[in-house]
């Protein structure tokens, strides 16, 4: 998709953007998926693989900001830097 335009929000995307206006702390919409890894984890590795997925899918970098009470959709553009903030949980009790 080219980065010079805006693409609109789908039907879909609105939907949600409006459900998400009216309860903004709900996480109804969330998936969420835990994995449980062993071993050391390289964050710099997973940084970069993460955003290599995003760089790939313009969806994993789009944001849908409110205009006037409209949503827009904003895409980010390429490299994109993924945040990822770590806990080392070593040597906690885990039951």
């Amino acid at each position: 998709m080219p980065e010079e335009h805006e693409p609109m929000p789908s039907p879909a995307q609105q939907r949600l953007w409006f459900l998400q206006q009216l309860a903004p702390d709900s996480p109804q919409y969330n998936v969420f998926r835990g994995y449980e890894l062993r071993g050391r984890l390289d964050v710099a590795a997973l940084r970069r693989a993460l955003g290599a997925l995003a760089d790939r899918h313009v969806a994993l970098r789009m944001r849908f900001p409110a205009d006037g009470g409209v949503a827009r959709a904003v895409v980010s553009g390429c490299p994109f830097d993924v945040e990822l903030p770590t806990t080392d949980l070593a040597g906690e009790l885990v039951r």
